[in-house]
């Protein structure tokens, strides 16, 4: 609201027009996948128990966790980094019988993911419930990390309850955490600047467009998120550019080549133009044909034009009569301009004269090419 009445409408469609061709540059796929699988081997080689740890481990530790937790759930890093001990102690472990009746036939893969995946619920933007999902593998480093031993050995303070805490009383940042794992030689990402936490969530949205998911599904992804259906859409969903080049280009070939009727009641995802190949060599074919017609006409009309008379002895003279003051070096160019020629084929047709028959452009080049000669 205040937004609006501070700035004018004008300042505001500036700002949007900005954006509209601004190269959007989301993570590339195969770095996420590098980066996931850096993540998940580091965290399975810590050697990790109570009684060795120190600043050094548990802050390795940390880093690896916060990382992890904030690549796979796309969280905001402020909403991660408030998660505390007694909320992962009270982390949801298996699955109540109201909800498994809502999935009563389940697959092996979903019935693999709930058995190695927790589910904790912090508090989000504007104080709503957000969840976290612990994949299997970070388990063992919250549990290291919410160890009072532990914590005592590395320095951490007894009041500071954050699962992700400094020596101070606030806690490691999660998006530091992330750019200190990026950032490592080992990694070896192509773009590290594009993996970080507001540019992972627009990369979530974005690709939900290329699954098709129906209402109820973009609904969950929005809950997991933490934010509504219009923010989804206005802020972090990006205009994919595969899209708009098939599915939104499949619609406007349908009504170039006025076939919607074949295609009724069919998805976009389902069209498939079989015809489209023998449609465009029509349109190639009416293009050639146009084109030589055209190359027919302007070769008849070239050989015309290709007719050249050969300048006189007389003509030549008659040129160095009207055009004396460029001859004798009163104009530096080396062309005249089309004012003098045009006066000089006045002048020689008033005089009786033969140049006034040909063309000013001709005239023109033939003066140049005469001063040429004479200055070499």
């Amino acid at each position: 609201m205040e937004w609006s009445v501070k700035v004018t409408k004008l300042a505001r469609i500036t700002l949007d027009v900005r954006l509209f061709n601004k190269r959007k540059e989301l993570p590339d796929p195969s770095d996420i996948e590098k980066i996931a699988a850096y993540l998940v081997r580091e965290i399975k080689n810590l050697y990790l128990t109570p009684n060795n740890s120190n600043e050094i481990v548990f802050r390795e530790a940390v880093v690896l966790a916060e990382a992890r937790l904030l690549l796979y759930n796309r969280r905001r890093p402020g909403e991660l980094e408030c998660l505390s001990i007694e909320a992962y102690k009270n982390r949801s472990m298996s699955v109540d019988e109201a909800n498994m009746a809502l999935r009563s036939n389940l697959t092996d893969f979903e019935k693999m993911l709930l058995k190695t995946q927790d589910l904790v619920e912090i508090r989000g933007k504007t104080g709503r419930g957000v969840p976290v999902l612990i994949p299997n593998e970070t388990n063992k480093v919250l549990e290291y990390l919410s160890d009072p031993v532990a914590r005592q050995r590395a320095s951490i303070r007894p009041e500071n309850d954050y699962m992700f805490p400094n020596t101070g009383r606030t806690v490691v940042r999660a998006g530091e955490s992330l750019d200190q794992v990026k950032f490592r030689s080992e990694v070896e990402l192509r773009f590290p600047e594009r993996i970080y936490a507001n540019n992972l969530r627009k990369h979530t949205a974005t690709i939900a467009q290329a699954l098709n998911l129906n209402d109820t599904e973009m609904k969950y992804i929005c809950n997991h998120l933490g934010h509504t259906q219009k923010v989804h859409d206005l802020v972090f969903r990006q205009t994919s550019g595969m899209i708009e080049r098939l599915d939104i280009a499949k619609l406007m070939l349908i009504q170039e080549f006025n076939v919607v009727g074949k295609y009724q009641n069919k998805k976009l995802s389902e069209i498939q133009f079989d015809e489209l190949g023998t449609l465009e060599r029509k349109i190639q074919d009416q293009d050639q044909e146009q084109q030589d017609t055209e190359n027919a006409a302007d070769q008849g009309k070239n050989v015309d034009d290709a007719e050249r008379v050969r300048w006189s002895p007389a003509e030549e003279e008659e040129i160095k009569k009207y055009f004396s003051r460029y001859f004798e070096g009163h104009f530096q160019k080396k062309c005249p301009s089309r004012e003098h020629c045009l006066n000089a084929l006045k002048k020689s047709k008033e005089n009786g004269g033969t140049i006034f028959k040909r063309k000013w452009e001709t005239l023109k080049k033939k003066v140049s090419n005469m001063l040429v000669k004479i200055q070499v």
